[in-house]
């Protein structure tokens, strides 16, 4: 039987999950407000037996339940990390970006790899449906970010290579545009994951400029413990963990994405929050950590997704927006985002922010 692991706090219904799944779903999508945008996140864990993956946690064993997610959970765009484009699993012969390709085929996509090979890429998904592919872009996350290589430090699993893949797209119904990024960055606690974190939330935040953007991926870092890195994001960007008029709290009060493997009812599922949404000049109406495991004994990965729900301003709207000051951000009267959500973070750890006609509004839970 399907075990559902969390409150649904939601304005539409979702469509009730199957243990049973197939890569191309027959059920129709669930029910949501036509100008809503349901964005996500999914580290999907790379493919690599020789690393200690068996049995269920086999790609060939857990892909039809990553693909399920997608499908379950409608998303419109989703930017996933750690997709590898070269390596077949042992047990199809397929490499997991085919694998994703075919189990998605109502989505277009843009896969970077982050080295300059097929290896592992950040893939962005996107109903094809929806939306119309206006740009495209990467960034590599290093102190060259044109070109593939390691990151600023020198020690060991510090500065593997990591990029950035971003589009432009442009909702086929209403007309707007908006961008959508997703990275996978290094440590948080490292100066190679401070620094990518400056880097992104610069240049995404310039590229954007007075459009709408949303900069999904894993982070690597725990917002109170790697406060350079995270505000090397939040002071271009705002946090859609702080900044949603809705959070949906799974059951059990899991607020980690970084599943270790385990269902999140699972007594022994303890993690880190390093899956992160950040987005400018969009409006955030809930933010959901996704704890389906479809009734088995270990999660589709050892990341939860995670997925908001957005809207794009109306025409005329404006809305709080972080200001570009230098690479190395510092408190100051032009970052409002710095100070309201750090504020938020170190004084009122139990409230939210949320935006509300373009202002930012304090509520108490």
């Amino acid at each position: 039987m399907t075990r559902r692991c969390f409150q649904i706090l939601w304005l539409a219904a979702l469509l009730p999950a199957t243990a049973a799944l197939t890569g191309a779903r027959a059920a129709g999508r669930p029910a949501e407000e036509p100008d809503v945008h349901r964005m996500a996140t999914f580290n999907v864990r790379y493919c690599n037996p020789a690393n200690g993956d068996a049995g269920d946690k086999l790609w060939a064993n857990r892909r039809e339940f990553v693909g399920g997610i997608v499908h379950d959970y409608a998303f419109d765009v989703v930017g996933m990390e750690e997709v590898i484009g070269n390596n077949s699993d042992p047990q199809t012969g397929r490499s997991q970006l085919q694998d994703l390709r075919d189990m998605l085929p109502e989505y277009d996509d843009w896969a970077v790899e982050r080295e300059g090979r097929k290896y592992e890429h950040n893939v962005i998904f996107y109903r094809r449906d929806r939306y119309e592919l206006l740009d495209k872009g990467k960034l590599y996350l290093n102190e060259h970010p044109d070109t593939p290589g390691p990151g600023w430090t020198t020690g060991t699993n510090e500065n593997l290579p990591r990029a950035l893949a971003w589009v432009k797209l442009r909702d086929k119904a209403s007309g707007g545009a908006f961008f959508f990024a997703v990275a996978h960055t290094n440590y948080g606690a490292t100066q190679s994951g401070i620094e990518s974190c400056r880097l992104i939330g610069r240049r995404m935040a310039e590229l954007a400029g007075d459009e709408s953007i949303v900069v999904v991926g894993d982070f690597n870092m725990r917002r109170a413990d790697h406060r350079q890195a995270w505000l090397g994001m939040a002071y271009y960007l705002v946090d859609a963990a702080l900044c949603t008029e809705t959070s949906c709290v799974p059951k059990g009060s899991i607020t980690h994405t970084a599943s270790n493997w385990l269902p999140a009812t699972d007594p022994g599922c303890r993690g880190s929050e390093f899956d992160y949404v950040f987005f400018k000049r969009m409006k955030a109406l809930s933010r959901m950590i996704i704890t389906e495991d479809y009734g088995r004994p270990i999660a589709p990965s050892d990341h939860f997704p995670l997925m908001v729900r957005f809207r794009l301003p109306a025409e005329g709207d404006t809305s709080i927006s972080a200001a570009s000051a230098g690479d190395k951000p510092a408190p100051a009267p032009a970052a409002p985002l710095y100070d309201l959500c750090g504020r938020l973070l170190t004084e009122r750890p139990a409230q939210g922010l949320y935006i509300q006609n373009g202002r930012p509004t304090l509520v108490r839970r």
